[in-house]
């Protein structure tokens, strides 16, 4: 017999009441790890219920009963690239409705996208073990019109309030489902549940030092982190900030609604009405049907009322073939949302501003294109220009400088707002004609505080686009469960001034702060002669979280060395100079 042969369910033990609420959250863990398999890989089980959830005799979670698993990607020919499946609504006709009491309030409408089904479904299994109950009551008869109110049956039920607490003023399980039973654009998916401390400290308790102990959406009023014993850093900055420092666009900013614009189709945008329409221009490094798309930046064309170009833009599309659920919910939920405040503002005139926004719908051939504003033409990337040696020798003094002056600014001003970039590598930042920087890449950027409740937002280990071999811009705390993104670009910042100066970036990744510490202290010696005018502004931005200065202390180096500089120069032309007499 195979030793993971099923002895019994999870329905079983709900029938016999006898799931601890430790069992719930390791069958939970399990679980989530199984449909994260299944996503990555294009699959959505679509029927995660307690009958088919099995249990073998080692005590190991089986998850069974495929019969509704659908793929969500479709591999189609060259030409036309993936594209996401819809689904009609509900499951195959074989299964029964009765058991259609797992599923989110999407599947019940039109065809919907099957991917984060599955999260909430194990939501419902997770609330269902806690509690001993349903979490949803939904009449079958009604369902299409009493589906879409599903979070809100959630806010005010029973077992909500019933949801068992770990320790004295500790909600953690129920804001752990609150944040599943969300709509599909601001749920919860199985990559973070299967990484949220709120369980994985029920099974290791260690693992909760290295986070806030609370993982919350930024679209909600996040709950206040746990004053755990020992405290961790991200606790220690959420404590300590000062929300007078953020600017008044923060909130502004943070609770707009609306911040793109929908379009069914490509034609469409020649064909808007309310709003400026554009043409994509198409060249050799980007086909007709999107595929062959491999440029970060094609042209674009503002349309008069006659069809006539008038102006010229930046363009900036993400396939569905390139675009994960991760990615698409960081762009949809944060960072577009962001580029769209700061650029019609212009309120940080670094940023490469963002002019429009469209979302695409699934079935499109495109999911987002995002109009920049014409502003890199006849610049060059800090990368180009220290290959091509333009910092070295007496060059380097007057550009440099400036240069990275304005840089420092950026990251002041982005804190200021209560934005993290998360990408500052020198390929993404542009010097252009009119000697000023536009910093790119703006994909990833997203909240690092709730300015309404003065409160950081711990984000999960890594990046979106999950390439970790470009992250060696990133410190050593993103590579945490969870970690406070607040300081991350003043890090990411010292690792562009070193490459500009060496050619090189010191930091291999994934990687500890002690062992950042010991590879920055041998790379530091090698380049000593080099490094030596930025030694001691590195010493204080190569540190732990709670020992790293701010962005606007970078900004206060800079100022402080002009000063010094001017200081000097007065002194030496008062030694120097000959005073003049009366005749």
């Amino acid at each position: 017999m195979h030793e993971d042969f099923p002895s019994s369910s999870v329905a079983l033990h709900l029938w016999n009441c006898d799931v601890t609420p430790k069992e719930a959250i390791e069958w939970t863990l399990e679980l989530a790890k199984a449909a994260e398999w299944l996503n990555v890989t294009g699959v959505a089980h679509r029927f995660i219920r307690p009958e088919n959830v099995l249990l073998s005799g080692e005590g190991n979670v089986l998850l069974a009963g495929f019969d509704a698993a659908v793929s969500f990607y479709k591999l189609a020919n060259d030409r036309e690239g993936e594209k996401f499946i819809l689904q009609e609504p509900g499951l195959p006709r074989e299964i029964p409705f009765e058991l259609w009491d797992h599923l989110p309030a999407e599947c019940f409408d039109k065809p919907y996208d099957p991917q984060f089904v599955d999260s909430w479904s194990i939501g419902v299994l997770l609330c269902t073990m806690l509690t001993g109950s349903h979490p949803f009551e939904v009449d079958m008869a009604k369902l299409s019109t009493q589906a879409a109110s599903l979070p809100q049956q959630w806010r005010q039920s029973t077992e909500r309030a019933n949801v068992p607490y770990e320790g004295k003023d500790d909600d953690a399980l129920r804001s752990l489902l609150d944040d599943i039973f969300q709509p599909a654009e601001q749920r919860m998916i199985t990559f973070d549940m299967i990484r949220d401390i709120r369980l994985l400290r029920v099974i290791s308790p260690s693992k909760a030092r290295i986070g806030p102990g609370v993982y919350y959406r930024i679209d909600n009023h996040p709950h206040n982190p746990p004053q755990s014993a020992g405290g961790s850093t991200i606790v220690q900055a959420v404590n300590s900030y000062n929300t007078s420092l953020l600017s008044t666009d923060c909130r502004a900013m943070f609770e707009q609604k609306k911040w793109h614009v929908n379009i069914k189709s490509e034609e469409a945008l020649r064909q808007r009405t309310n709003g400026t329409s554009y043409e994509l221009l198409r060249n050799a490094s980007f086909g007709s049907s999107f595929a062959v798309f491999r440029e970060p930046f094609l042209a674009a064309a503002s349309l008069d009322e006659a069809g006539n170009r008038k102006g010229f833009f930046l363009a900036k599309i993400f396939l569905i073939s390139r675009l994960s659920p991760k990615y698409g919910s960081i762009l949809r939920v944060e960072s577009s949302k962001i580029m769209h405040y700061l650029g019609a503002h212009n309120t940080i005139p670094t940023l490469l501003r963002a002019v429009d926004i469209f979302f695409a719908p699934s079935k499109s051939a495109f999911k987002v294109i995002i109009f920049y504003a014409n502003e890199l033409l006849n610049s060059k990337s800090l990368h180009q220009l220290t290959m091509e040696k333009v910092f070295e020798g007496a060059q380097r003094k007057d550009t440099f400088d400036s240069i990275m002056l304005q840089l420092a600014e950026t990251v002041q001003a982005l804190a200021y707002h209560g934005v993290s970039h998360r990408y500052l590598r020198p390929e993404f930042i542009f010097y252009t004609s009119s000697r000023i920087i536009k910093v790119t890449n703006l994909e990833m950027m997203c909240f690092a505080l709730n300015p309404i409740e003065g409160k950081s937002i711990p984000r999960s280990k890594g990046l979106h686009d999950d390439q970790e071999q470009n992250w060696t811009h990133l410190p050593p705390e993103c590579f945490f469960e969870r970690y406070d993104c607040l300081l991350l670009d003043v890090w990411s910042y010292g690792v562009v001034l070193v490459f500009c100066l060496t050619k090189r970036i010191p930091f291999k990744v994934p990687h500890t702060i002690i062992e950042a510490t010991k590879v920055w202290s041998k790379f530091n010696q090698g380049n000593a002669s080099t490094l030596a005018p930025f030694s001691d502004l590195l010493k204080k931005i190569f540190q732990s979280t709670e020992n790293r200065i701010k962005g606007s202390e970078l900004v206060q180096w800079y100022n402080l060395q002009r000063m010094k500089k001017k200081k000097a120069s007065d002194k030496s032309s008062s030694i120097g100079g000959k005073p003049t007499s009366k005749k």
